[in-house]
């Protein structure tokens, strides 16, 4: 009888146990769920231990078209997509309230780092809510120091659907050489060769990348 009473009190201890887990994990997704700074930050974590890190898909060959986007920056400057041939361009959309843009946000920044006194490359950070104010505060708040824009004209459905993050770099040729949807690391070693071999070539080379 003893045996049988020690054997059915750790079959409540595990019972017990197994519930305060389920507990635990539901509060965990229940966070998640309401705070998408929390969810984005989780993500960010699995970024850097390496437990999630989607592949960027760049385009080798490359995808000519005229691509065209009307954008005002915080200095209310316009800038025209289809103007900047002869630049590598850098076009990131995303909202304040998206967890997978606020969870590849510090590595964008950090590619802008790199290149922001390359006057070969534009970065265009879309906030595509269009809330300047919102999305400029958002900045400040983690002392990004990419230049944001909001859209004030049509966009090629090619640069952006309307999924979010959205993430397109156009080669100095005019041609989309990366459209991504979805969180990235965008500050990889293989994403800084990629953008350095675009400075170096011309805007009249068309061949395929060499993508390593």
């Amino acid at each position: 009888m003893s045996k049988l009473s020690s054997l059915f009190t750790s079959d409540k201890g595990k019972s017990k146990k197994g519930t305060i887990i389920i507990n635990i994990l539901f509060v965990v997704l229940l966070i998640l769920m309401i705070n998408p700074s929390t969810k984005g930050l989780l993500m960010r974590g699995l970024m850097k231990v390496g437990l999630f890190q989607p592949s960027v898909p760049v385009n080798s060959k490359g995808t000519a078209g005229h691509y065209t986007g009307y954008f005002r920056g915080r200095d209310n400057k316009m800038v025209d997509v289809s103007a900047l041939q002869g630049k590598v361009v850098f076009v990131n959309f995303w909202a304040t309230w998206c967890p997978p843009c606020q969870a590849e946000m510090p590595s964008i920044n950090s590619l802008y780092d790199a290149y922001k006194h390359d006057t070969n490359v534009v970065f265009l950070v879309v906030d595509a809510d269009g809330d300047m104010t919102k999305s400029g505060e958002f900045m400040a708040k983690h002392d990004y120091q990419m230049p944001l824009y909001v859209a004030v004209g049509n966009v090629s459905k090619e640069l952006f659907d309307g999924s979010m993050p959205t993430t397109s770099v156009i080669d100095k040729s005019g041609r989309l050489a990366l459209n991504h949807v979805g969180a990235a690391d965008y500050n990889s070693a293989k994403m800084h060769r990629f953008i350095d071999q675009l400075i170096k070539r011309s805007a009249t080379d068309t061949s395929a990348y060499n993508v390593r």
